[in-house]
């Protein structure tokens, strides 16, 4: 079958083209969006190792047992949808954890610490949000909105559930 438009990904590469990956087109990312990547990626490296080591050492309900799950499980994904963006974006990810790491675990208090999480996890989608709203390549807000989405729920503590 031809394909009258030319419209493929060799076809459109030069172009410019909001549907397709920008390396693919040779477009290097511009350095606040790879800033922005890194720093994300890292705030999401935090998150992962704050739930993972509070699901390790705390005392914990089954509640917060399940929201820590939860958080990880997002966190992980993030990370891995976050790092696949930038490799496809030629951008070499960090292996740094984010500051939020040691702060969230100073913290003593499980709800306490779900808590921070919780603003964390906003500080993240609104920042997300900001991106988005810069972006105008349609192969990486696809991408930006998923992990926008994972982050859309605040996590239950003792302060919000209900």
């Amino acid at each position: 079958m031809t394909n009258a438009n030319n419209d493929s990904a060799p076809c459109l590469q030069g172009q410019n083209h909001p549907d397709i990956n920008p390396a693919y087109q040779g477009t290097p990312p511009p350095p606040v969006l790879v800033e922005a990547l890194q720093t994300l990626l890292k705030a999401e490296r935090a998150g992962v190792r704050v739930a993972t080591e509070s699901l390790a050492s705390a005392e914990l309900s089954p509640v917060d047992r399940q929201t820590l799950e939860k958080v990880h499980a997002d966190e992980a994904q993030s990370c891995r949808l976050l790092r696949q963006l930038m490799l496809d974006l030629g951008i070499e990810p960090t292996e740094e954890v984010g500051d939020f790491y040691a702060k969230a675990m100073a913290i003593a208090d499980v709800d306490t610490r779900l808590k921070l999480v919780d603003r964390g996890r906003l500080w993240v989608f609104n920042n997300l949000t900001s991106l988005l709203g810069e972006n105008d390549q349609a192969y990486i807000a696809n991408i930006l909105q998923q992990v926008k989405d994972l982050h859309a729920a605040p996590v239950p503590y003792s302060g919000n559930r209900g």
